[in-house]
């Protein structure tokens, strides 16, 4: 699947194609193929600073990044990490990586409103939870983040990075990232229930085939989720399947469309399984170095191998090829 790399976002470049136009790159998110234009080389001691520097995370989808002169450089979306360099009026001022020429990156000061970033990791609490929420719903569906838009499990991970809570990319990794409780064979009903009495709203994700959902909690006896959907599969006055076009991240039950004809049954009769978060939740307080990490790697906000060549996107929303 296609995925988009947020701005400073770390990768380990394993490749180079013959014509030295493309890298083959691993994320901690996914591997596949770059544009070498797009991404910029490290060295040590700069990847060593930015680790050892407190970190901000976007909270206001697509903030507007500042360069030295005042002007709007780029945009960045929730979830996207800068390391701290320090503060300047109703503005923090934060490290970005640009190109310096033969796909070298050198480091600038950018700023960014105190309003739209915040220390990471975000306590995860009431107020929190709304406002990476509310950026997130009612925004445009795009698979593989195409136009820098969200599928279901783009928008599951942005809604967590915030609290430092690491998901790779796809709905099947990111379900089975932890251990789960099987939803197989039961009817809707007891899968309801079981969420119900189970789910821990906001840490719990529902996943069928294909899609991730997040648990919510629930209103009047039913279980609602948030979730960036494309439509649901119908069948017309003919019989012929056609799709109902949603199109956008919404919070809905289990049973979006259920007064169609559905071709293929409703979310819940296909949910799955489920995954809960809890034990995974960030602790309150700052960082010290990052909370991304996995087994083997060195990260901040991302993962930068310990070979390899280390790289950072130096063009807005690079996307990766596989």
């Amino acid at each position: 699947m296609p995925t988009e790399l947020k701005m400073n976002e770390p990768l380990r470049v394993l490749h180079l194609s013959g014509d030295g136009l493309w890298v083959f790159a691993e994320t901690a998110d996914t591997n596949g193929w770059v544009e070498s234009r797009d991404i910029g080389y490290v060295d040590a001691a700069l990847a060593e600073k930015w680790m050892g520097q407190a970190q901000l995370v976007i909270v206001r989808d697509f903030t507007p990044i500042h360069d030295e002169g005042g002007l709007v450089a780029e945009r960045a979306k929730v979830g996207t990490i800068f390391p701290v360099a320090g503060e300047r009026g109703d503005a923090y001022e934060i490290s970005v990586a640009i190109s310096s020429g033969r796909n070298e990156a050198r480091e600038i000061k950018a700023q960014v409103p105190k309003g739209a970033a915040r220390t990471l990791p975000l306590e995860f609490c009431r107020e929190t939870v709304a406002l990476i929420g509310n950026e997130l719903i009612n925004k445009p569906y795009g698979w593989g983040e195409m136009f820098q838009n969200r599928d279901c499990s783009a928008l599951i991970r942005d809604f967590f990075l915030p609290f430092a809570i690491w998901l790779p990319r796809g709905s099947y990794n990111q379900i089975h990232s932890g251990r789960t409780i099987s939803l197989a064979g039961l009817s809707g009903s007891e899968k309801e229930w079981l969420l119900r009495e189970k789910g821990v709203p906001f840490l719990t994700m529902v996943y069928l085939k294909g899609h991730i959902m997040l648990y919510l909690g629930s209103m009047n006896g039913r279980p609602l989720v948030l979730h960036a959907i494309w439509g649901v599969t119908v069948r017309n006055g003919e019989g012929s399947a056609s799709k109902q076009v949603i199109g956008k991240s919404i919070v809905s039950t289990l049973t979006p469309g259920s007064e169609l004809r559905l071709v293929n049954g409703s979310l819940l009769e296909r949910a799955d399984r489920m995954l809960i978060l809890s034990a995974r939740c960030a602790s309150t307080g700052r960082s010290s170095g990052s909370l991304l990490t996995r087994p083997g790697t060195l990260a901040y906000g991302g993962s930068v191998a310990p070979s390899g060549e280390r790289a950072l996107p130096c063009r807005p929303a690079p996307r990766v090829i596989q």
